[in-house]
């Protein structure tokens, strides 16, 4: 049985629980529900700033307990169903963190242990043959302890334009969203 988890920086989290969602299904898994939750963005900071908040721990607290009942009673759910059901949409990060002193990094090994997707050699720089599947996530850049690591200047430019467009869409205040169902593979 799984539960599938998403958290997101304020703006969407796009196909990512649905994809993980058949992801689960197709190994066996019987997915009983999904949740969108908020934390603060990545690349736009003030995007679900200071989130996750208290009223958000006390939601996952509560979550907990919604979740077990669930779990007691997952073949009598409804259908899971997500609110979008299209093919899902390319992948593409035009982003990519690269060290900006190369000269001031420690060699930690900090940000090829952090990275999702593993394309960050012992030198701390980019797999070639790799790094196309950069996600952009920016762990690298922030848990970084010499803070060297960021994008190119025209790169992180051309992204803060574009965050602060995003940002003005997204400023309210967003819930958290959970739905309870047994999902079935789109």
């Amino acid at each position: 049985m799984a539960f599938v988890t998403s958290v997101y920086g304020g703006r969407a989290c796009e196909d990512a629980p649905r994809e993980m969602a058949d992801l689960l299904v197709k190994h066996g898994f019987k997915v009983i529900g999904a949740a969108e939750l908020l934390a603060q963005h990545s690349l736009e900071p003030r995007l679900a700033n200071g989130r996750p908040d208290e009223a958000d721990k006390t939601y996952i607290e509560e979550l907990a307990g919604q979740l077990l009942e669930a779990a007691c009673q997952a073949d009598s759910l409804p259908p899971l169903r997500f609110e979008r059901s299209a093919a899902y949409r390319p992948y593409r990060t035009n982003v990519q963190p690269v060290k900006l002193r190369a000269e001031n990094c420690g060699h930690c090994h900090l940000c090829r242990k952090i990275c999702p997707v593993g394309i960050i050699d012992n030198q701390g720089e980019p797999i070639a043959e790799k790094a196309n599947l950069c996600l952009g996530c920016m762990a690298c850049v922030k848990h970084c302890r010499r803070a060297i690591r960021g994008l190119p200047p025209a790169a992180a430019q051309a992204v803060a334009q574009k965050m602060n467009i995003v940002y003005e869409q997204n400023k309210e205040r967003k819930d958290n969203q959970v739905n309870f169902g047994l999902y079935q593979c789109s």
